[in-house]
């Protein structure tokens, strides 16, 4: 099939979330994601946004157990980061699968505060694939969206240079100063929405947490945006790698658990 081209956006990112199917359990839980990145204020001072060298090693494997409020598990979460092509950059896949459906994000993004460079979203299912691609210049995003019916729609969005993508935020929390009453802010851009927004992350106290991967102590850390309903509540480990090793989506509750956690190549 000839692909057809049209500046026409919103019918396109209409069809992409799903267009009256959030209730399917994979739309909901990215949806809850994605909400995470809505911008709130705690009472901490906030901080300026720094960024220490990168707690992850070329190769390492995060899996995640998916269950929703009942505790019945709907699925997989699987974060992979490799070293990019240059020394200076790493690829962050960020994939969730469930029953006949598969969403899959891979971000490139520089060394030095992980900004993002390009992004390709894919979803799968029974009646076909999806897909965002979006590339990152300075002060602007460049989105391309494919729907199943392979119709293209080409956007560009003006965003701040400093934005970072949604898909990679909970892998760069844990290159954060953390510490007790550490506060920062951040901007986030969700191609999915085509919105960006001003997200508060915030450590809230210290715990320990237990999951099948492990007993980790960990920094319990609110991300949080102007819906403090909508934020996402994680754990992340104090000794380095700092796995972030359970979080909870604060729109449909869906809770996600470390059941595996392999570090890369030194």
């Amino acid at each position: 099939m000839q692909r057809k081209e049209t500046t026409s956006t919103e019918h396109a990112r209409a069809r992409l979330l799903g267009h009256g199917r959030a209730r399917h359990w994979l739309a909901a839980l990215l949806l809850g994601l994605l909400a995470g990145t809505l911008g709130a204020c705690g009472a901490a001072e906030i901080q300026p946004l720094t960024f220490e060298p990168a707690a992850w090693t070329d190769g390492e494997l995060s899996e995640y157990r998916v269950t929703d409020t009942r505790g019945e598990f709907v699925g997989t979460l699987r974060f992979a980061i490799q070293q990019g092509a240059a020394a200076d950059e790493w690829q962050i896949l960020r994939e969730i699968v469930g029953p006949g459906t598969q969403d899959s994000v891979t971000v490139l993004v520089q060394g030095n505060g992980f900004r993002p460079q390009h992004a390709d979203l894919i979803r799968v299912d029974s009646r076909g694939e999806e897909q965002i691609r979006t590339v990152y210049s300075g002060s602007q995003a460049d989105l391309e969206l494919t729907t199943r019916q392979d119709i293209t729609t080409y956007e560009r969005i003006s965003i701040t240079s400093d934005v970072r993508d949604e898909a990679t935020v909970l892998m760069l929390v844990r290159a954060l100063p953390l510490a007790q009453d550490y506060a920062t802010r951040v901007n986030v851009f969700t191609p999915i929405l085509g919105s960006m927004e001003r997200m508060t992350i915030e450590v809230v106290e210290r715990e320990t947490i237990t999951t099948e991967a492990g007993e980790f102590d960990s920094w319990r850390v609110t991300v949080e945006g102007r819906d403090r309903s909508l934020g996402i509540e994680a754990w992340v480990a104090v000794d380095a790698p700092h796995p972030v090793v359970k979080f909870i989506d604060g729109r449909n509750r869906g809770t996600f658990e470390l059941v595996d956690f392999q570090t890369g190549n030194p």
